[in-house]
């Protein structure tokens, strides 16, 4: 089976972290896209060997020859065209964050489930092979209690340069269409809404990882405060205390860390530039011993974090794995942000 893939939007993200990937997998086809600029649409298609070009996302869902859609969108409208997609029967993938609240998140799961669709969220992190290599060593060292208990995890984002020379979409002067209602929660709707936005698009990246690289998966908040675009949060994880604070800061380089911190050792996660192709997860394991101390770096086979999600994604669709993030899983990720805001509103 070869998978067949219509992208709903081909803007700046569609074309080079998502469009750019399927087009090179030989195991599915991407035969149709749902552009409402012209212009864009059919500048697209040409350079990718596009056969169908939709003006209107419905054309693209009433389309039976499309299996699954690829979403591309400003996170506000992952919850009214989701919804769409996923009543029309198809598969779904949407870019991160999955919602802006919960219980628009559980309403999209939930007919995913009715239509036996797929439903993923663009958490491609996980994905990334020295993440996964990461998870595989805290396992190993959690079961085996080779470095004592896992005492802390200790996150930090402070973002900097996320591009890294990815390439040149294809440009347009066509206006960009208009966003659709953002669906806030309802202790953040005209309050926090430009801080929650900042929050869930950026470190519901990092709550995620951490869920990922733990064996309880499970994070609660216990509390959260900021100055200005300043942040910590504190969760437990069964008896793990999670840190993670953030704010931007000018870099040449993308800044983000994950630390898992044991009895006698650390296992260390440094993600790289979201959309640099060329660079994976850097791990690095600390180990005390009696006699000596060893630092060890850890290296996977390079594979962008973007072309391995879009690989996954179909081999879910080809029946052949499993999604690393499903929409089932990342309501936990809108769930965690929701209960952040309301500790820093208190």
């Amino acid at each position: 089976m070869k998978p067949k893939i219509g992208f709903l939007g081909t803007g700046y993200m569609g074309q080079i972290a998502h469009l750019d990937n399927y087009a090179a997998l030989p195991e599915c086809e991407v035969v149709a896209i749902a552009e409402c600029r012209p212009e864009l649409a059919n500048a697209v298609a040409g350079k990718y060997g596009i056969p169908k070009v939709y003006s209107d996302h419905k054309q693209l869902l009433e389309d039976n020859n499309v299996d699954a859609i690829v979403c591309t969108q400003p996170f506000h409208n992952n919850y009214w065209l989701g919804k769409e997609v996923l009543q029309s029967g198809k598969s779904l993938i949407t870019e991160k964050p999955m919602v802006l609240r919960l219980d628009d998140g559980q309403e999209l799961v939930d007919i995913a489930n009715q239509n036996k669709s797929l439903y993923a969220v663009g958490f491609m992190k996980r994905y990334d092979p020295g993440v996964q290599l990461a998870r595989r060593r805290i396992e190993a060292v959690i079961e085996s209690g080779s470095m004592g208990m896992l005492k802390m995890v200790d996150a930090c984002c402070f973002m900097g340069d996320w591009r890294q020379n990815p390439g040149s979409p294809i440009g347009t002067n066509e206006k960009n269409p208009p966003a659709l209602e953002a669906r806030y929660p309802d202790h953040i709707q005209g309050r926090f809404e430009m801080e929650y936005d900042h929050c869930l698009n950026i470190y519901s990246h990092n709550i995620n990882l951490i869920r990922f690289l733990l064996p309880d998966q499970d994070l609660s908040c216990l509390n959260a405060t900021h100055i200005d675009d300043a942040y910590t949060m504190s969760f437990i994880s069964s008896n793990t205390l999670v840190n993670l604070k953030g704010t931007y800061t000018a870099s040449h380089t993308w800044q983000e860390e994950t630390h898992c911190i044991f009895e006698q050792g650390r296992i260390s996660v440094y993600t790289p530039s979201p959309l640099n192709r060329q660079d994976i997860a850097r791990v690095t394991v600390y180990e005390s011993g009696e006699e000596a101390h060893s630092e060890t770096e850890l290296h996977a086979e390079v594979k962008w974090a973007f072309y391995c999600q879009a690989r996954g994604f179909v081999s879910a669709l080809r029946g052949e794995a499993q999604l690393l993030a499903p929409g089932q899983d990342s309501l936990n990720d809108v769930a965690i942000m929701e209960d952040v805001f309301r500790k820093l509103e208190a």
